[in-house]
């Protein structure tokens, strides 16, 4: 069987991290490299997208994210989404 190279992801923030959780459940090895020695505990983000709910929901991630998020998702109900019969 033939090795694959890993992936590099520069950056450990939502994104880096999610995208390297996506491929490691394929089995296709990753490496993050993040520049911070923790993490941020004040995130930029001040809504999540439904299409973001969507591939967490993808990962068995959504519902501790709702869970620990703030309250009242205003995407989390985005016609067209999974979520959207959760917040009717």
């Amino acid at each position: 069987m033939k090795s694959i190279e890993p992936i590099i992801i520069a950056g450990g923030g939502p994104v880096g991290v999610i995208a390297a959780l996506a491929f490691a459940r394929q089995d296709i090895p990753v490496q993050v490299f993040e520049a911070e020695s923790r993490v941020n505990d004040n995130p930029r983000a001040a809504t999540t997208h439904a299409a973001t709910l969507t591939m967490l929901e993808d990962l068995g991630l959504v519902e501790e994210v709702i869970r620990r998020g703030p309250a009242g998702h205003p995407h989390a109900g985005f016609p067209g989404s999974s979520f959207e019969k959760r917040t009717a």
